[in-house]
């Protein structure tokens, strides 16, 4: 769990998880989970005409990037990468897909 605070914050905030939680806490990361989201839907309807091959997107709360989930060429999730990452102005992870996602819940 990485955490957008102080290392004194990182520690107090384990007094909320079960004693047996297997859970490493780290401290620094540069969005809380709320902002990724927020970024996520200011930014969602621009994603979607920049990014023809987006499938699904959502903040990965782990490593504190927007991930986008896309089908294209290796070359296009490069562009698509830029692309996202000047928009969201966050850390930005491309997962590319040789085949398109089906069963997918969108906005």
């Amino acid at each position: 769990m990485r955490l957008k605070a102080s290392a004194q914050e990182a520690i107090d905030a384990s007094k909320y998880l079960p004693d047996d939680a297997p859970v490493t806490i780290t401290g620094g990361a540069s969005h809380t989970l709320r902002e990724l989201q927020d970024l996520i839907e200011r930014h969602m309807s621009d994603l979607k005409a920049a990014v023809p091959g987006l499938q699904g997107i959502y903040a990965d709360q782990r490593t504190g990037e927007v991930v986008l989930d896309v089908y294209g060429s290796p070359s296009q999730a490069r562009s698509w990468h830029d692309i996202a990452r000047q928009m969201v102005e966050a850390p930005v992870r491309v997962d590319r897909h040789s085949s398109r996602l089906i069963h997918q819940i969108s906005r």
